[in-house]
C-alpha cells in the first residue's frame, strides 16, 4: 500500500475533501497483517537479522505482557539464528519494572533508562529495547536514541478525546493557539503553569488522605471529594507530560474558545468551581517522526486493519508516505482476509448498537446484564472458555478463564475454541462530537474504538492457530461487531445467540424506519447490490449479444499510426496463419528506428467514408466501423522507468491463464535489464465478438490478474518497493486499437525474441460468465429515481427478489418481544424500497402469520397501513 503526499492528494480513508497538510520526503511502513498472520514472528526474524548486522530496534507494545512476548520471541530467533547464550542478553525489557531496578536514584524514568540502556550499547553493536506504547509517546524528543529503527507494535491510540472535569481556576491560565498546519486550536505548551497547577493538585490530594486516615467519613463525602481530586492530578499529570514529550497535541472543541488576543483562544468558561470540558489527545507525527530530518532510522507500524486506523489516517494527514514493509509484509501469512473462517460462528447479543447503558439496563426487575451473563453460561455449558469485558464486570461473573480488556498480540488463550468478548468502548456524544469535528466519521470511531476492539479479543482465540482444524465460536455484543469480525472471517457464520436483545424505548414521534442505524446502513448496502446486481445482468446481456459466432481472422495493415485508412486488408484461415505473418516479420531485417516498422490491427472492419477521429481527420478503424475482434491483444510495459520493478513476466502471465495459446513477441524498445521485460501478448478467442465485449473481456482478464495481486501503477501516487505492477498499458484496452508488428531493433537482435504456446483459445462465453463486480463501467449501472411508496410493480426496477426475501428473513429471525416493533420497521423498510401498498399489505399478512404472536401482529398490520397511507 502506498499512499503519495506530494502536493494535496486526496485520499480516500480521510473525510471528503480533506487534504494532506505537508510536502514530506519521509516514508512510514506498515506491517499490515491480520491477527495470527505471524506479524510478532516475522518482525522477530527480521529484527534478528537486523541485530546480528549490528543495527538496533526500539519496539513499542500497547502492554507489558506483549512487550516481554515480542522480547521472547526476538530472543528464540536470535537462538536460531547464532547459537550461544551470549544473544539473548542483546534483547532488554525496558518498562515500569524497569524503573524499580533503575541504574540509580538519578535516573527515575523510563525514557532515562531507555537513554541509558542505548548509550551503554557499543558503537557498531546491535541491541533490541522492548518497550510500552506509553513510555514510547512520552519520551522526550531529546531522549530519542540516535540511530534506532522504530517499529510500533499493534496500532498506538492515535486520537483519544476525553471529557474531563477541572477547577475552572486552573482552566483561566490555559491558552491555545491555532496549528499552522491544519487550523486546530491545540494547547500552548506552558510547561510552568502546568507544573504549577499539577504540584497544586498533588498537594490537595496528600492534604486530603491524610485527614481521611484519622477521620470518619460515614456518607463517603471524603472518599468521594478525595476520588475527584485524584482524577484531576492524574488529568494535570497526563496533560503535562504529553505537552513536555512533544510528541502529542492537545486539542479543543472550536465551541469552548473564545479569542484572545491577536494569536490565541481562551477558553469561554462560568463562574463556577468546575468546568467541564473535552480534550482530544492526537499524536504529533511530525514531531515522533520527524519532518526534514528523520527522529528514527526507519518507523514501521505493525497492526491488523492498521490502513483504516486512526494512527494511518493521522499519519496521510500530516503528509507522509506509508509503504508496505518490504522484509516483514512478505512474511506474512496473510494480509487480507483469514483463511480459516468457514470454522468460526459468531453469535450477537444485540441487534443495536450495545452500550453500557443497555447492558444495565432494568428488564422485568432484573438487569440485561445478569440475563447476558446467564444465557452465555448456559450457552458454554460444559465447555472451556476465554472471555474479555470491561473492569465494571467482576471476575466472578462468568466462569470462564478472564483475557484482559487489551489483549493485543497475546498467544496465551489460543487454546480455547470458545470466547466470550463483552468489551464495550463507546465515545460519549461530547466526545464523538469532537471527534467528528477533527474529521472523523461516527463509523470510523466506532469501528476503531470497539469494533476493533471486539476483533482483538475474538482473535486471541483458537483461530490464530494456523493448525487448529476445529470449529471455533464466539460471542460478541452487537451485530455492528458481528459484521466487522465477519468481513475479516469470509464463510464465517453469523447469528443471534438469543434472548438477549435489549428492549425497545418506545417514544413519541413517527415510529423509525429502521431497528437501528446499522440496520439502515444494512440494507442500504442490500439496495445498492441489488441495483448493482440488476445492472450487470443487463450489461452482461448486452455484451453477449455482441458474441458473434465463429472466428474471423481478418487483419488490417497500416504504415503508420496517423493512417485512418488500412493500407491493406487480408484475411486468413486460421489464428495459425497469423502466427506465421508474425514470424515473417520477425524474420526481417533489423529496424534502426520504431517508425520503420508496420502495424497490425486483428478484426473485422466497415467501410464509413463519414468516420472521422477526434481531430476531425478521416478514419476508419472508429469504434462504429468495428465489426468483431476475434483476439486480444496485450502491451505490457515497465512504469516510470522501472521505479515500480519490473512488469509481470511472460512466464508469470502464462501461469494465470494455464492451457491458453498465446504468441508472445518482445516491444520494439526491449532491453534485458532489471527493469524487465517489454512484451505483447496476442491471445485468441473463440468467438468473435464486437468492441463493447472485447473491451470487458480486456478488463476482466486485467481482473483476473489484479486479483491474483498483480496492480495498476499509479503515475500520481507513485510506487511501492514491495508492490508488483503488472504493466498492463491501459490505452489499449479499446478494439480501435493497433500493434506494432514484431521486429528486432539494430544493435540489439539478440535481446529480442517471439515464442508461440499452444492452447485452447480463450472461452468468451466462460469469460463473460464471471464475475463483473469490479469492472462494470459507472455508465452501466441503473440509478432509477427513488419511486413513491404508492407505485405498484416497481420491486423489480429497484431490489431484487433476493434483498426482498432478506428482509423477511430478518424480521422473522427477530426473538419474542421485538417482532412488534420490527414489523412497523419492515413495513417502513418496504416502502423506501419502493414497494407499492398492495404488495406491502401482503408481505405485512404474510410475515404476522409466521411470527410468534400470529393474532396480535395480525391486528397490528392495519394500523401500520394506515399510517403509511397517511405518509405516502
Amino acid at each position: 500500500m502506498y499512499v503519495s503526499s506530494i502536493g494535496l492528494a486526496p485520499d480516500t480513508c480521510l473525510p471528503h475533501g480533506q487534504t494532506t497538510t505537508l510536502n514530506t520526503a519521509i516514508s512510514v511502513y506498515l506491517a499490515n497483517g491480520l491477527c495470527g498472520s505471524g506479524k510478532t514472528y516475522a518482525s522477530a526474524d527480521q529484527i534478528a537479522e537486523g541485530i546480528l548486522r549490528g543495527e538496533r530496534y526500539l519496539i513499542a507494545g500497547p502492554t507489558v505482557q506483549q512487550s516481554r512476548q515480542h522480547a521472547e520471541a526476538i530472543r528464540a530467533a536470535l537462538h536460531r539464528l547464532k547459537l550461544g547464550g551470549t544473544a539473548a542478553l542483546l534483547v532488554v525489557e525496558v518498562n515500569a519494572e524497569t524503573e524499580r531496578r533503575a541504574i540509580n536514584e538519578h535516573q527515575p524514568s523510563v525514557a532515562q533508562v531507555i537513554t541509558a540502556t542505548a548509550a551503554a550499547t557499543p558503537k557498531g553493536r546491535g541491541r533490541a529495547l522492548c518497550i510500552t506504547h506509553a513510555a514510547l509517546l512520552n519520551m522526550p524528543r531529546r531522549a530519542t536514541p540516535k540511530g534506532w529503527h522504530l517499529l510500533i507494535d499493534e496500532v498506538p491510540a492515535a486520537a483519544v478525546p476525553a471529557e474531563v472535569e477541572l477547577p475552572t481556576l486552573y482552566l483561566k491560565a490555559l491558552r491555545f493557539v491555532l496549528d499552522d498546519r491544519d487550523n486546530l486550536p491545540r494547547l500552548r505548551a506552558d510547561l510552568d503553569h502546568l507544573a504549577e497547577i499539577k504540584r497544586d493538585a498533588e498537594q490537595q490530594v496528600r492534604d486530603l488522605e491524610g485527614l481521611g486516615s484519622g477521620a470518619a467519613d460515614p456518607d463517603g463525602t471524603l472518599d468521594r471529594e478525595i476520588a475527584q481530586r485524584r482524577s484531576i492530578r492524574d488529568t494535570l499529570t497526563d496533560l503535562y507530560y504529553k505537552l513536555k514529550s512533544g510528541n502529542w497535541r492537545i486539542l479543543a472543541r472550536r465551541g469552548a474558545l473564545e479569542p484572545d488576543g491577536k494569536h490565541r483562544l481562551r477558553l469561554r468558561l462560568h463562574d463556577t468551581a468546575m468546568t467541564r470540558i473535552v480534550l482530544t489527545s492526537m499524536i504529533d507525527w511530525q514531531a515522533m517522526v520527524g519532518v526534514v530530518q528523520p527522529r528514527w532510522q526507519s518507523t514501521t507500524i505493525m497492526a491488523a486493519n492498521v490502513a483504516q486506523s486512526f494512527a494511518a489516517i493521522t499519519l496521510r494527514r500530516q503528509g507522509f508516505h506509508l509503504l508496505d514493509h518490504p522484509t516483514i509484509t512478505p512474511r506474512l501469512r496473510y494480509q487480507d482476509a483469514h483463511p480459516n473462517g468457514h470454522l468460526l460462528r459468531v453469535l450477537y447479543l444485540s441487534s443495536r448498537p450495545m452500550s453500557k447503558h443497555l447492558r444495565d439496563k432494568v428488564v422485568e426487575g432484573g438487569r440485561m446484564r445478569d440475563i447476558i451473563t446467564a444465557v452465555v453460561e448456559d450457552r458454554m455449558t460444559d465447555l472451556d472458555y476465554c472471555w474479555s469485558a470491561n473492569l465494571d464486570m467482576p471476575d466472578t461473573c462468568l466462569r470462564g478463564t478472564r483475557m484482559p480488556f487489551v489483549s493485543h498480540g497475546l498467544n496465551t488463550f489460543q487454546t480455547y475454541r470458545n470466547v466470550v468478548v463483552l468489551n464495550i468502548a463507546n465515545l460519549n456524544p461530547q466526545c464523538m462530537q469532537a471527534m467528528t469535528e477533527l474529521g472523523f466519521t461516527p463509523e470510523q470511531v466506532r469501528e476503531a474504538i470497539m469494533a476493533e476492539s471486539v476483533y482483538q479479543a475474538v482473535c486471541r482465540s483458537a483461530l490464530r492457530d494456523p493448525a487448529n482444524t476445529e470449529p471455533v465460536v464466539a460471542v460478541v455484543p452487537d451485530l455492528a461487531c458481528a459484521e466487522f469480525v465477519a468481513e475479516r472471517f469470509p464463510g464465517c457464520r453469523m447469528s443471534a445467540l438469543g434472548e438477549t436483545e435489549p428492549p425497545v424505548a418506545f417514544g413519541r414521534g413517527r415510529p423509525r424506519q429502521h431497528l437501528d442505524d446499522a440496520t439502515r446502513k444494512r440494507e442500504a448496502r442490500e439496495v445498492e447490490q441489488a441495483r448493482r446486481d440488476a445492472s450487470i445482468e443487463a450489461w452482461r446481456s448486452k455484451l453477449m449479444a455482441e458474441v458473434l459466432g465463429e472466428p474471423v481472422w481478418q487483419c488490417q495493415f497500416y504504415a503508420s499510426k496517423t493512417d485512418g485508412k488500412a493500407g491493406i486488408e487480408t484475411r486468413f484461415d486460421s489464428f495459425n496463419d497469423i502466427r506465421a505473418l508474425l514470424d515473417d516479420w520477425f524474420a526481417l531485417d533489423p529496424a534502426s528506428d520504431k517508425a520503420e516498422n508496420n502495424l497490425i490491427m486483428q478484426g473485422e472492419l466497415r467501410s464509413d467514408p463519414a468516420s472521422r477521429n477526434a481531430h476531425g481527420g478521416l478514419t476508419h478503424r472508429a469504434t462504429p466501423n468495428i465489426v468483431s475482434r476475434s483476439s486480444i491483444w496485450l502491451d505490457i510495459e515497465t512504469q516510470g522507468k522501472g521505479a515500480s520493478g519490473p512488469p509481470i513476466s511472460p512466464s508469470a502471465l502464462r501461469a494465470l491463464l494455464p492451457g491458453y495459446a498465446m504468441s508472445i513477441y518482445t516491444s520494439f524498445n526491449h532491453e534485458p535489464t532489471a527493469f524487465g521485460t517489454r512484451y505483447r501478448v496476442v491471445i485468441p478467442l473463440s468467438h468473435r465478438v464486437g468492441p463493447n465485449a472485447y473491451k470487458a473481456v480486456g478488463h476482466l482478464l486485467r481482473d483476473h490478474i489484479e486479483q491474483a495481486r498483480w496492480f495498476r501503477f499509479n503515475a500520481a501516487k507513485g510506487a511501492s518497493a514491495s508492490t508488483r505492477y503488472h504493466g498492463l498499458d491501459p490505452s489499449k484496452d479499446n478494439a480501435t486499437s493497433i500493434f506494432y508488428l514484431p521486429c528486432r531493433r539494430a544493435g540489439h537482435e539478440a535481446d529480442h525474441w517471439i515464442e508461440h504456446y499452444d492452447g485452447e483459445p480463450m472461452d468468451v462465453v466462460e469469460w463473460l460468465g464471471r464475475d463483473m463486480s469490479r469492472v462494470i463501467p459507472d455508465d452501466q449501472i441503473i440509478r432509477p429515481s427513488m419511486p413513491k411508496a404508492s407505485e405498484t410493480n416497481t420491486i423489480d426496477r429497484l431490489l431484487s427478489a433476493s434483498g426482498r426475501a432478506a428482509a423477511i428473513d430478518r424480521y422473522l429471525a427477530l426473538p419474542s418481544g421485538t417482532q412488534d416493533y420490527a414489523l412497523n420497521q419492515l413495513a417502513w423498510s418496504l416502502a423506501g424500497m419502493g414497494i407499492g401498498m398492495d404488495e406491502i399489505r401482503h408481505v405485512l399478512d404474510d410475515c404476522a402469520r409466521q411470527s410468534n404472536s400470529p393474532q396480535d401482529r395480525a391486528a397490528q398490520v392495519g394500523r401500520i397501513m394506515k399510517h403509511l397511507a397517511r405518509k405516502a
